[in-house]
């Protein structure tokens, strides 16, 4: 038989005691805390939570997916999508990146546009989505995205077509947010600008080359050779390894033609391959730059709205095709007949004081 406790093992038998009967009621008293309480949030949850809810100039900017846009992909054909900036305009995306991956972007500028047809190159017009689907699903062309904004106005006569308050920047980034929803990554970037989008040495093509800085390739179809300060111009706002494209009816379609085309290629230029002779005339580069000049057959009026069609066709089986080139290219024809005439080209307008 064991003797009394010491004062010692009577505090440890108090305290042990003590212990045993705070265990047996915690639960009870801590449960109606516990109803109400919020569960943890794993750590992706809580990264997320930190997001802004609207999108990011980064994330647009990357092409990449933002927070709170949520978009159904479309796999099994293309899309038009309407991008309306300032006046109207719309966005081509094919299916082979309908639902995310990388593309390149070609922006195309119309002429002067004084009434409010919808889309004068995308999406109806000349419909230009058509020949680029024919040329990607030959294999002839990587698939790239065609977006057109529409701006109601002239370069001339009081307008001021994709100048003023246009903004190539905003563009951009609305553009590219678009894209990003659809978790497609832009590439490179374009602009290819017809007609009157090349007429007014500071919009247009002009403006688009100064605020979106280098691009991959910035070309002009049928617009104005008539002054000195086109090329000047030109030469000034493309960034260094950017392509240059022309694509005109040349004289006596454009007085002083042959004289720009000196200003831009050099005195002697070199001639080069896949100039389709029963197209072209003249096909035509710089020594020293890729800056390359075609000049067709037609010189009448009624091939005006035309050219746009040329413009992007020699440029993207030149510059976007795949490093395999198919075994049998697509067929170059001369452009389907365009849409009934329209006040789009009036004439060149003056030179600018």
């Amino acid at each position: 038989m064991l003797g009394p406790l010491a004062p010692r093992d009577r505090l440890s038998r108090h305290r042990l005691v003590l212990a045993l009967a705070w265990l047996a009621v915690a639960p009870l008293a801590l449960a109606p805390a516990a109803a109400h309480a919020q569960p943890a949030d794993p750590p992706a949850v809580r990264r997320a939570a930190t997001l802004p809810a609207g999108p990011s100039a980064r994330g647009a900017k990357a092409g990449r997916r933002v927070k709170g846009q949520k978009v159904e992909c479309r796999r099994d054909r293309d899309e038009i999508v309407p991008l309306k900036y300032p006046d109207g305009g719309q966005v081509w995306i094919p299916r082979e990146v309908g639902c995310g991956g990388r593309a390149e972007v070609i922006i195309l500028l119309h002429g002067n546009q004084g009434n409010p047809e919808a889309a004068p190159s995308v999406g109806g017009g000349r419909h230009l989505e058509r020949l680029t689907r024919t040329l990607v699903s030959s294999a002839a062309v990587r698939p790239v995205v065609l977006a057109e904004p529409v701006h109601y106005s002239t370069c001339g006569g009081g307008g001021d077509l994709f100048g003023g308050r246009f903004s190539f920047v905003e563009y951009r980034k609305r553009l590219f947010r678009l894209l990003g929803a659809r978790q497609i990554r832009p590439a490179s970037l374009a602009v290819i600008g017809h007609s009157g989008a090349g007429c007014c040495p500071k919009a247009g093509v002009f403006k688009a080359a100064e605020q979106l800085g280098r691009l991959k390739l910035l070309a002009t179809s049928d617009t104005c050779y008539h002054s000195q300060a086109y090329s000047q111009r030109l030469q000034e706002v493309l960034k260094p390894g950017t392509i240059y494209v022309n694509v005109a009816r040349g004289e006596p379609a454009y007085d002083r033609y042959k004289t720009f085309e000196t200003e831009m290629l050099g005195k002697k230029p070199h001639p080069f391959r896949l100039c389709r002779k029963e197209l072209y005339r003249r096909c035509v580069k710089s020594p020293t730059r890729p800056w390359f000049s075609y000049t067709t057959l037609r010189t009448d009026a009624g091939y005006h709205d035309a050219i746009p069609f040329l413009a992007l066709r020699n440029s993207l089986l030149r510059w976007y095709g795949p490093k395999k080139k198919p075994k049998v290219m697509p067929a170059e024809d001369h452009p389907p007949a365009p849409p009934p005439p329209s006040p789009d080209f009036v004439g060149p307008p003056l030179p600018p004081d």
